[in-house]
């Protein structure tokens, strides 16, 4: 087999020792049909690690673009039988439903941490000669963000459940559960920053990070619009 082409965005691309590479090798039929999978034990002839993509969040979670040119793999390099990397569909689903969570787990730690500050800060803040939290606005809003965190949280436990489970018990609850969680990871990043006022947008305070990183989460583990069409088909 030659592979030549190229793979954007890939995560830990210039640090992992081991990568796993779907490729079609049979392009007269659909891609669930004729894509193989190889093993591949960075260096090796023919692949090359390309540009470092500068990304404005979640910076010490590098994404490089790998490059392939005339790169050789042998038939111990190949997963399974040709063309039929796709065919255990159950099995292909867990592996995309674990990386879905993991994308979802990092999105409730973003969220959670950026509630903790929102919170803190409205404590110790002063307006109107009383700490902001006093103010029924902001509690309203930390109540919301609150809500929201825990109820995504949640659900990621129950998605969780599911997939150690073979996704037997509800195969969408994955893709459903990170909509969700990025949906309240950006409400939640947005209104720290709100509460945290002209501070929340200066370099020296820790928000402004959080918010660059929670825009990453949206196309991290698919979109939420591709989550949804695919969770659609088990409904």
């Amino acid at each position: 087999y030659v592979l030549n082409g190229t793979k954007q965005f890939i995560a830990m691309g210039a640090q992992a020792k081991f990568m796993t590479i779907f490729a079609r090798t049979d392009k007269s039929v659909p891609w669930t049909e004729g894509t193989s999978g190889f093993m591949l034990f960075p260096p090796k002839e023919g692949f090359e690690v390309g540009r470092l993509h500068d990304k404005v969040g979640l910076r010490l979670y590098p994404q490089h673009e790998l490059i392939f040119r005339d790169c050789e793999f042998s038939e111990e390099d190949r997963l399974g039988e040709e063309n039929q990397i796709h065919a255990s569909r159950r099995n292909i689903s867990n592996i995309t439903n674990i990386g879905t969570l993991e994308a979802t787990s990092t999105a409730l730690g973003i969220a959670r941490r950026a509630y903790e500050l929102a919170l803190n800060y409205s404590k110790e803040r002063v307006q109107g000669g009383k700490p902001i939290i006093e103010h029924h606005l902001i509690a309203m809003t930390l109540l919301e963000m609150f809500t929201r965190l825990e109820a995504a949280r949640t659900m990621m436990w129950r998605s969780a459940h599911s997939i150690d489970n073979g996704g037997s018990d509800d195969p969408k609850l994955p893709r459903a559960t990170k909509v969700l969680a990025v949906e309240a990871l950006n409400f939640i990043t947005t209104k720290a920053v709100e509460i945290w006022g002209g501070m929340g947008v200066m370099k020296e305070a820790p928000i402004e990070k959080l918010y660059r990183d929670a825009i990453q989460l949206y196309h991290m583990g698919n979109t939420n619009q591709v989550n949804m069409l695919k969770a659609m088909a088990d409904l």
